[in-house]
């Protein structure tokens, strides 16, 4: 499905899943990540996991959180 930034492989998994991407939110931690995440048309959460800073990931980001323990917050889980 070739490699990050291109799309390939978000959108792949969109189609296994059943689901269109504006559905899906890609989490990552680099800009190859949220890339690939716009570039598939889903919505973005840079985290702060990689060795991306704020500054570094947040113009390709809808969202951004220290990691993913923040998720449950973020969707309202919490």
């Amino acid at each position: 499905h070739g490699g990050k930034p291109a799309p390939g492989m978000l959108l792949a998994f969109a189609r296994v899943c059943g689901l269109p991407p504006a559905q899906i939110l890609m989490v990552g931690d680099s800009r190859h990540d949220l890339e690939a995440g716009r570039a598939a048309g889903m919505r973005t959460l840079a985290v702060l996991t990689g060795v991306a800073t704020a500054p570094d990931l947040q113009d390709l980001a809808d969202a951004l959180r220290p990691d993913i323990g923040h998720l449950p917050e973020l969707l309202g889980l919490a």
